[in-house]
């Protein structure tokens, strides 16, 4: 292989179309240290971060090809959401079923696609209702029970605003970490979008 075309293979890899468009063969990141010889990886990333850098303006677009669909009929609790969202998207795979544990998900995690994908919530209005302020104050309830005591008083604070029907909702919760791995988040290198009907 060429070193021009092992560099364009190793660019589309990099950028996440894994190098269809270079005609290459699939590699994952050992295959890429294989490909690049004697030279280290690190050396290897500096060049294409240079590249890239350089580069002359062009569009490199990833197409999201995964899309998984969770139902709000389903979704009647936080528990109940891990519970379809593990099944559709992890294949019933063992993880956290906790908030952090699904934030590590959505980073790629648990082999999640590295593109991202798309997230589509159905019957979304359903769950927003159930997963309201009856839930959260019952989750936030588990959670006062378990969390640090220096906590206490902070998840106090949010079980009493829940119980009046204030403050973010576990629906709430969930969308901000999803919405966090997407367009204009924090991590939206993660590239994960999420719709609702």
């Amino acid at each position: 292989m060429s070193a021009g075309r092992m560099r364009g293979c190793a660019q589309a890899w990099a950028l996440g179309d894994y190098g269809r468009e270079w005609g290459c063969r699939t590699v994952g990141r050992e295959g890429i240290g294989r490909l690049l010889g004697q030279r280290s990886l690190t050396s290897w990333g500096n060049e294409l971060q240079a590249d890239l850098v350089n580069a002359p303006s062009q569009s490199y677009q990833t197409t999201m090809e995964r899309e998984y669909v969770i139902d709000g009929h389903r979704t009647y609790s936080l528990e109940a959401f891990f519970d379809e969202f593990g099944r559709i998207v992890l294949h019933e795979t063992r993880w956290g079923r906790n908030l952090d544990a699904f934030d590590d998900v959505l980073q790629g995690e648990f082999e999640t696609p590295d593109e991202g994908f798309t997230l589509r919530w159905i019957n979304s209005g359903d769950a927003r209702n159930s997963l309201g302020y009856a839930e959260t104050a019952r989750q936030l309830r588990l959670r006062l029970e378990r969390c640090h005591p220096t906590s206490r008083e902070q998840v106090r604070q949010a079980l009493s605003a829940a119980e009046r029907g204030a403050g973010p909702t576990v629906f709430d919760w969930l969308v901000e970490i999803i919405m966090d791995h997407g367009p204009g988040g924090n991590k939206a290198v993660d590239n994960v979008r999420l719709v609702f009907e």
